[in-house]
């Protein structure tokens, strides 16, 4: 059978982690509103593999950029579904809105947002957490290459890069070393 990557199923994904994160704020922390929630991935070179793309790929770059596009569309969404059920936050909705339209998120979900507000307006971080890697059956790492297959730098930048653009925070953790020497490691 031939394995396909639904953008869809990690937007909806998205929409519940931030119920779910949202929910364990209040029972946490009481409804603190200094907390914030960030939401990324892991496992992505996963599955790459599983979907036959090679982490050097251009392939694999375009799948990161729509993988990031699914995330960043999810966790708006839940976000804006949450400010119109449970209130917003005092997050500058013109600023919201000008973010969404740059990563061309759907116009309703645009709209959503200019009426809503967001509950969390800054949502997607993409940053290692091994031990929760571990807990999905030993997933790769945020987006770092599948250890045993080793990749260039040059490979793991380019998927950064294209997923930069929809992720809120910078994606600035190290490289993963058990790459392949490239001319990144020459400098």
């Amino acid at each position: 059978s031939y394995a396909k990557l639904d953008v869809h199923e990690i937007d909806d994904t998205a929409v519940l982690a931030m119920r779910l994160l949202d929910d364990a704020r209040a029972a946490v922390f009481a409804g603190d509103e200094t907390v914030e929630l960030r939401i990324g991935l892991i496992g992505s070179s996963v599955a790459l593999t599983m979907l036959g793309i090679d982490y050097d790929s251009i392939d694999a770059i375009e799948q990161a950029r729509g993988i990031a596009h699914a995330l960043a569309s999810g966790v708006l969404r839940g976000s804006v579904e949450l400010a119109r059920e449970r209130g917003s936050s005092h997050c500058d909705r013109e600023r919201l809105t000008e973010i969404a339209r740059s990563r061309h998120l759907s116009p309703a979900l645009i709209a959503d947002a200019q009426r809503w507000g967001a509950r969390h307006p800054r949502l997607s971080c993409i940053q290692p957490h091994p031990r929760l890697a571990l807990l999905a059956n030993n997933a790769s790492v945020a987006l770092d290459p599948v250890v045993h297959r080793p990749t260039t730098l040059t490979a793991q930048v380019g998927i950064r890069a294209a997923m930069q653009p929809w992720i809120d925070d910078p994606i600035d953790y190290p490289l993963c070393a058990a790459g392949a020497p490239d001319a990144l490691d020459a400098e």
